[in-house]
């Protein structure tokens, strides 16, 4: 008898598994289709039947940060801790969500583990983060301006240094760029941090409007970002004396690093992979190749869209739409992130703006002084072989499909 009940018990462990291994591949389609709410009904079947299965508990608690669902989302994470030990990036979460929902000694606990988890240092990683966010929680808030922060998430040459550039001649608004570089350093093909004690001042990274050194970020305030990198975004508006600090560091790492709570509105900005293409094989010094870009841009845009819960508002810009007509289209962003509209920011006023990082070719247009946002532009040929490449790509992307559908969704046709 006992031999007949073993033999039924591995019968139904197999059925299970076939079936969880069903599940769990159904999900997987779902979430790459964009379709969270029919992966998180998948999901939660999957843990029905194995509910310490890491994996699921992995994707379950990302559909359900994707959906808003933040308690749903923190008690999975914490289920994944529970589960296995030696995961930087579940304590990672399970830190932010915590710090969100104002539990300090949880969120202490997980981010110390995440740090022990991951000492490899790796910049803009799960360590470097939540030691930012160690830092951010030893560290009272020394802020005495109030201020918001708008960032521009995407790839490069995503049309960020222009529309930045726009958005910092709003009334109370002002653009830093791409902030990292304020305490980093190109070296040669790399990044690293600026050593303010050895490296002479000439290496820092240069401000696009005064170059080196910025007169209104000197290297005392830089080197004090390096030192101390709470609060990083309010300390930045709070120099320039804005409002709303605009900045574009782009992708989900960064953005993590720099924000631990990720208490900040999200632009993503888009071209289409063959513009985006475009643009990037126009730059001499870029030598990636197509498949790696397109791979890039899918990675980037569907982190974007999945992997970053800030807690402000989220939308989706196709910079085509703002090409074409950049009074209307700033007029609706202005509407959707609560920004005061003034249409003569898109003459592209040459007053100072104090930003790092971006497009060369772009601020070098800026600084000259020109008045006009250039709203056609004939497309570079591409060859055959990387055009059908490319058009197969975009036929068959689901991030590129929900891209357009946000876009339609936020800015209209």
């Amino acid at each position: 008898m006992r031999g007949i009940r073993a033999r039924i018990r591995r019968w139904r462990n197999r059925r299970d598994d076939r079936l969880v291994a069903e599940l769990r591949d159904a999900a997987d389609r779902e979430i790459a289709a964009s379709r969270d709410p029919e992966a998180r009904e998948l999901l939660g079947r999957v843990l029905a039947l194995r509910p310490k299965g890491f994996g699921a508990l992995l994707r379950a608690a990302r559909v359900h940060q994707r959906l808003g669902e933040t308690e749903a989302a923190r008690a999975l994470w914490k289920r994944a801790c529970e589960r296995r030990d030696d995961s930087a990036e579940t304590f990672a979460e399970c830190a932010r969500h915590a710090l969100a929902a104002g539990d300090l000694a949880e969120a202490r606990a997980c981010a110390e583990r995440a740090c022990a988890l991951d000492r490899a240092g790796v910049p803009f990683g799960w360590g470097d983060a939540m030691g930012r966010l160690l830092v951010h929680l030893d560290e009272p808030a020394r802020i005495h301006r109030p201020s918001r922060h708008l960032t521009i998430g995407g790839v490069s040459y995503c049309g960020s240094t222009l529309l930045g550039y726009v958005l910092g001649g709003l009334p109370g608004v002002a653009n830093v760029g791409e902030s990292h570089w304020l305490v980093n350093r190109r070296d040669g093909a790399n990044t690293r941090a600026i050593d303010f004690a050895a490296d002479p001042v000439e290496l820092h990274s240069a401000c696009n409007h005064c170059g080196v050194p910025c007169q209104l970020f000197d290297a005392g305030f830089r080197q004090g970002l390096a030192d101390d990198p709470s609060h990083w975004f309010e300390r930045i508006a709070e120099r320039l004396e804005c409002d709303v600090l605009i900045s574009s560091d782009k992708n989900v790492p960064k953005l993590r690093a720099l924000d631990p709570g990720l208490r900040f509105d999200l632009l993503i900005l888009f071209k289409t992979p063959a513009d985006s293409w475009r643009s990037t094989r126009r730059k001499a010094h870029v030598s990636t190749p197509l498949e790696r870009h397109l791979s890039d841009w899918h990675d980037t845009y569907a982190s974007l869209l999945h992997d970053l819960p800030a807690t402000g508002r989220m939308a989706c810009l196709h910079f085509d739409a703002f090409r074409h007509d950049p009074e209307l289209v700033l007029e609706r962003l202005c509407k959707l992130f609560e920004l005061p509209f003034d249409a003569a920011a898109t003459r592209l006023d040459p007053a100072p703006q104090h930003t790092f990082g971006g497009n060369p070719r772009a601020h070098r247009t800026l600084e000259s002084g020109t008045r006009e946002i250039q709203r056609e532009e004939v497309p570079d040929e591409l060859p055959a072989t990387e055009s059908e490449r490319i058009a197969a790509f975009e036929a068959s992307s689901p991030v590129l499909a929900e891209l357009r559908a946000r876009h339609q969704q936020d800015f209209g046709a």
